[in-house]
């Protein structure tokens, strides 16, 4: 879950600023991007440790299937 609130949140948050504003430069707008990048990235990871670490709770073991998950 703190992938997902410390990190994914506060990279959305800047994301939507940056491409909400008014005037946007190629520096500002390719800056807008990686931080959007990041922000799916620890979303999707933040996700799947939840799942994970529930079914681990329940007693489910599963297989590695995302090692890279952008390169899946």
């Amino acid at each position: 879950m703190a992938k997902k609130v410390l990190l994914a949140n506060p990279c959305g948050k800047v994301a939507d600023t940056v491409f909400d504003a008014a005037s946007a430069t190629c520096l500002g707008t390719w800056y807008g991007v990686v931080v959007y990048a990041f922000q799916i990235y620890f979303d999707f990871s933040g996700y799947s440790d939840m799942a994970i670490d529930l079914g681990l709770m329940m007693g489910f073991v599963f297989a590695k299937n995302f090692v890279l998950p952008h390169h899946a």
